[in-house]
């Protein structure tokens, strides 16, 4: 699990509506305005109005001008909220400082590739649910992104409209809607897949002893 404390060393998601960036907030305390920015463990379930784009905070150091808000803050609102000065080059340098080098997997964001990461909190870790989202834990592990995450938002919106289209070949909704059903419906299996499934039946079936059973296994659970 990530401490409350990556944001510093890790990624942030910015809520940017279809047609809008987010807009800045005000902080009666800081009598000034601020931009809301979370870490994945925070963020809320997939809504159909607001997507999340995914960048490191060094991105946002070496992006911002001085029109923009004066301070960030990281998960606002929840029990482990930081608020971060913004208005100077010398407090987004120390972003940078914060942010050089974290990217570990090559990604352009700052989490470890090829290691098991969940949610202690607010993720399920027992029972069907779990046992569901666990099918998919290969990817996820692979990807260095949280696996039991019921708000899962991968890598921010336009890198997963990349993804779509690079290993799916997806580039719409409707392509997309096509593709899930046709995964549901275990419409999409590689024969390869069934093939060496058919041989290990086969084997449990002519063999006595303790083999492993195993239902076949549709493309989504791969």
């Amino acid at each position: 699990m990530r401490t409350c404390s990556s944001p510093i060393s890790g990624r942030a998601l910015t809520p940017a509506p279809a047609r809008s960036a987010s807009p800045p907030q005000w902080n009666p305390h800081l009598r000034a305005e601020y931009l809301a920015l979370f870490t994945e463990g925070i963020l809320p379930p997939p809504d159909p109005d607001l997507v999340f784009q995914s960048m490191t905070l060094e991105w946002y150091a070496s992006v911002w001008d001085e029109k923009e808000a004066p301070w960030i803050a990281i998960n606002p609102g929840t029990p482990c909220e930081a608020f971060l000065p913004a208005g100077t080059p010398q407090a987004r340098a120390l972003w940078r400082q914060h942010a050089d080098g974290r990217d570990s997997g090559g990604c352009g964001h700052a989490h470890p590739h090829d290691q098991l990461r969940g949610l202690w909190v607010s993720g399920p870790l027992q029972g069907p649910v779990a046992h569901g989202l666990a099918c998919g834990a290969l990817l996820f592990v692979h990807n260095g992104e949280l696996w039991n995450s019921m708000a899962h938002h991968g890598n921010g919106y336009n890198n997963a409209k990349r993804r779509l289209k690079k290993w799916w070949g997806v580039t719409s909704r409707e392509e997309w809607a096509s593709t899930q059903k046709r995964l549901l419906d275990a419409d999409m299996v590689s024969p390869v897949w069934e093939f060496a499934l058919g041989i290990r039946r086969s084997l449990a079936q002519d063999f006595a002893g303790e083999a492993e059973q195993v239902a076949d296994c549709p493309q989504s659970c791969c």
